[in-house]
């Protein structure tokens, strides 16, 4: 648990680092006018399984049977709903 929530950290250093030093893409979202910084997108696409597998992922131990398909099932719908995103933004 310490270890994932470590690489979270780290890839979210990695893409503020990024965001501070070097041009990254920016789109402007047609409807509301924001700013959508892609590599946000990138950084979340993956992570959203893990931040999500790590938070249900407290309750596994109170239902071991049927906890962790649970915690499994969200993270992976939860993933792909972030990764779907980041495929079609706009």
């Amino acid at each position: 648990v310490i270890a994932a929530a470590l690489v979270v950290q780290l890839c979210a250093v990695a893409t503020d680092v990024l965001m501070a030093v070097a041009p990254v893409p920016v789109m402007i979202d047609g409807v509301t006018g924001a700013r959508v910084h892609m590599l946000r997108w990138c950084e979340f696409a993956p992570l959203a399984f893990l931040m999500t597998l790590l938070t249900e992922g407290g309750d596994m131990a109170n239902d071991p049977d049927t906890g962790v398909r649970q915690a499994y099932i969200l993270a992976l719908l939860q993933g792909a709903s972030t990764t779907f995103g980041l495929i079609f933004p706009f």
